[in-house]
């Protein structure tokens, strides 16, 4: 696993973007307006991730109400991503083929895979950045083992647009 440079909470979140499942164009974060959480995840060889986006799912009409858009991407490629999306219902846009060069301007922890079975590149490992709807500024948490933080229902608890 590489180290990355930290992305410092309260930094302008960068110009990246990428693919969304299902044709909808390109995911740019710091193009778009209003509260947003980004959910960085490893990938469909993660299950660790597919029940956290679960519980997410559950509320996102929550989220939604308070004006909260959810988004995740991963690196894995369109096919994995579209598999995932259909087979786990998830609602929220969901963008696939993270570069590694976008992982380090995120200061993304970066990993590679074990085997042939869990993936066919090097993924980032789980991040939650939560970019403000009008500085465009952001507050991040990364981990380097599981999702990072706390439990989605004390997220929205502590939502600063409710």
């Amino acid at each position: 696993m590489s180290v990355p440079n930290k992305f410092e909470a309260g930094a302008l979140f960068p110009e990246v973007g990428w693919p969304v499942v299902g044709g909808g164009g390109t995911m740019n974060i710091a193009a778009m307006q209003g509260w947003r959480i980004l959910m960085v995840y490893r990938g469909k060889h993660c299950p660790l991730c597919k029940r956290y986006f679960k519980q997410l799912n559950e509320m996102l009409a929550d989220f939604e109400s308070a004006g909260v858009a959810i988004l995740a991407v991963s690196a894995d490629p369109q096919d994995k991503a579209q598999a995932d999306v259909e087979a786990e219902g998830w609602r929220f846009p969901v963008a696939y083929d993270l570069p590694l060069d976008d992982m380090r301007k995120l200061g993304l922890y970066i990993s590679s895979p074990r085997s042939d079975q869990e993936t066919d590149r090097p993924f980032a490992e789980p991040a939650m950045f939560v970019i403000n709807r009008t500085t465009g500024s952001s507050r991040c948490r990364s981990a380097s083992a599981r999702i990072p933080g706390p439990t989605w229902p004390s997220c929205w608890r502590a939502c600063p647009t409710r």
